[in-house]
């Protein structure tokens, strides 16, 4: 068994610490802030382990200098337990403003500006119709992928890795999850197709590598039950948000189970 590192943040009556490489879900006003899926998660981790948990929050998209940021990160926060989020969008969500962007000289990024600023009002979040008029937009105009799953999948094994040369840090990874498109079935056949390629070599890195690992569950986030805002299927609602955070707390208990002594009782 590990034993923890008596110059980390447990005991001496500190507050343990959750470093949280953190997507926009996190970063929500729309929600109560004691709602929000990193603080249900903190809650369910608390009782688990029987020990207070901070949250330090460093929101995260992938790029070349994001291992460095992340050592850094650790250096000066010096966490018992990294949480990492991985973002199913990056590889599989057909964006149609990212193509407008790409392929249209001049007009494009200000177009695909003005698209993005609509969608992330609180009305199109909300309106199926929003999700619909991006469906027809996918079919007219066609999409554009942000990341190629190669590239994701060897720059957080990277990070993973050097995560892992601190024999008593905790670490969970919550794996992609699929995000519903309205599309034509080519896009959506294709975007399934990346999805499963990000997802499932992620869990196969993790299971390698002996991280704890969360993956996507299609029961919990079946056709109509209630997970996804209804014109933003990107976030959850409010009960998504709950579930979410309550089986990302029991992940990282996991996590924190398997550096430490098992918690009994």
């Amino acid at each position: 068994m590990r034993q923890v590192d008596p110059c980390r943040n447990s005991g001496y009556g500190q507050r343990v610490k959750v470093l949280r490489l953190a997507l926009s879900h996190d970063l929500r006003k729309d929600i109560p802030p004691d709602e929000l899926q990193y603080r249900i998660a903190e809650r369910v981790l608390a009782e688990a382990v029987g020990e207070e948990w901070e949250t330090v929050l460093k929101p995260i998209w992938p790029a070349d200098r994001l291992p460095a940021l992340v050592d850094r990160w650790v250096t000066e926060e010096r966490p018992d337990l990294v949480m990492v989020n991985l973002a199913g969008y990056w590889a599989s969500f057909g964006s149609v403003a990212l193509r407008l962007e790409r392929r249209v000289p001049v007009a494009g990024p200000l177009l695909a500006s003005l698209a993005r600023r609509t969608a992330e009002t609180r009305m199109a979040a909300n309106s199926r119709v929003a999700d619909m008029a991006r469906g027809l937009g996918a079919r007219a105009i066609g999409v554009e992928y942000y990341f190629e799953v190669d590239y994701l999948l060897a720059l957080f094994e990277r990070i993973l890795r050097q995560l892992l040369q601190d024999e008593h840090l905790a670490i969970g990874v919550r794996g992609p999850t699929r995000i519903a498109q309205q599309a034509s079935p080519p896009i959506q056949r294709e975007g399934d197709r990346r999805f499963w390629a990000w997802h499932d070599s992620a869990q196969a890195i993790c299971e390698r590598l002996h991280v704890a690992f969360l993956p996507f569950d299609p029961e919990v986030e079946r056709p109509g039950a209630g997970i996804r805002m209804p014109g933003d299927p990107s976030h959850y609602t409010l009960e998504g948000t709950r579930v979410q955070g309550q089986r990302e707390g029991e992940l990282m208990a996991r996590a924190w189970q398997a550096v430490h002594a098992p918690v009994t009782g």
